[in-house]
């Protein structure tokens, strides 16, 4: 379990303050040099908010959270491109 309003506030100072209106691949830190597919943005978000996750409670759970989100983020990716590519 994790206190939402805490995970709320981890999320906008480390990801959110940082992407938001940005260029990912110039702007932001942790994307430097990275290929932003949906995936690699997933895990670079993972990497920087698991240090002030595994402070705020089971840390196994959290991972768990998160795998179910990029499993979303996956098949969101998989629906837009096969939609792009039966419009075609």
């Amino acid at each position: 379990m994790i206190n939402l309003n805490l995970l709320s506030e981890i999320v906008r100072e480390k990801v959110i303050d940082k992407m938001d209106h940005k260029n990912l691949i110039l702007d932001v830190d942790f994307m430097l040099d990275k290929i932003t597919s949906a995936e690699n943005i997933a895990i670079a978000i993972w990497v920087e908010i698991v240090t002030d996750l595994n402070y705020t409670g089971n840390l196994l759970n959290q991972l768990s959270e998160v795998l179910h989100i990029l499993n979303i983020t996956k098949m969101i990716s998989i629906l837009i491109n096969t939609k792009k590519s039966t419009s075609i």
